[in-house]
């Protein structure tokens, strides 16, 4: 395969097969070496994402609170002294995912946007 060819479905794959992976690891160029351990970085980085946010949701799946609703609630601002600050609660659908998902303050500037 050519390196364009490997860079793109690299960059657009979120899984690949065994066969292409033993391929990817035999070649010796240096460029598909470096893409695929990038590949395999961005995998890990969204496995524990997933499960990050698994563990968001683990109160509303626990059988305790089965049928109930419970808002997530976040506030940003400086703070009654030193300004305004804005706060909401949010419920989200039984099962709905937001990859990133997480208090305003560790979130990125533009992923937030």
């Amino acid at each position: 395969m050519k390196i364009c060819e490997i860079k793109k479905l690299l960059s657009s794959e979120t899984d690949i097969s065994e066969e292409l992976a033993m391929q990817l690891l035999a070649d010796k160029r240096v460029s598909v070496q470096k893409m695929y351990e990038k590949f395999l970085k961005r995998k890990e980085k969204e496995k524990n994402e997933l499960e990050r946010v698994a563990r968001l949701y683990k109160i509303e799946t626990s059988p305790r609170f089965l049928g109930q609703k419970i808002a997530g609630i976040d506030e940003a601002g400086r703070g009654p002294l030193a300004g305004p600050v804005y706060a909401a609660a949010v419920i989200l659908p039984p099962g709905k995912y937001i990859a990133k998902l997480n208090d305003s303050k560790k979130v990125a500037p533009k992923v937030r946007e």
